[in-house]
């Protein structure tokens, strides 16, 4: 099995959640073990508990660190992240 990490910086209604939404519901269970990475700020995360292990971690605090803690506990193979272009300019804003 393949570890997979899906990151998102929200689970509200958006594209980057729908987008990892779709994926874990037809991606080969088969093949792929997958987690996803979100703060339960929205409708998604308990889409995502459907067909993946969630973790709930809020990644506007300590993100890079979170992200290789989990990394390393999961042996996380391949990582996927949504909507990174806009959590690296809500940092550029500080």
């Amino acid at each position: 099995m393949i570890n997979i990490l899906f990151i998102s910086i929200t689970s509200s209604t958006g594209g980057g959640p729908a987008h990892i939404y779709s994926i874990l519901k037809n991606i080969d269970r088969t093949k792929f073990n997958t987690f996803v990475v979100s703060p339960n700020d929205g409708e998604y995360f308990e889409k995502f508990k459907l067909y993946s292990n969630v973790i709930d971690i809020d990644l506007r605090h300590n993100y890079l660190k979170n992200i290789l803690k989990i990394k390393k506990i999961t042996f996380i193979y391949v990582i996927h992240m949504e909507e990174v272009q806009a959590y690296i300019a809500d940092l550029l804003k500080l």
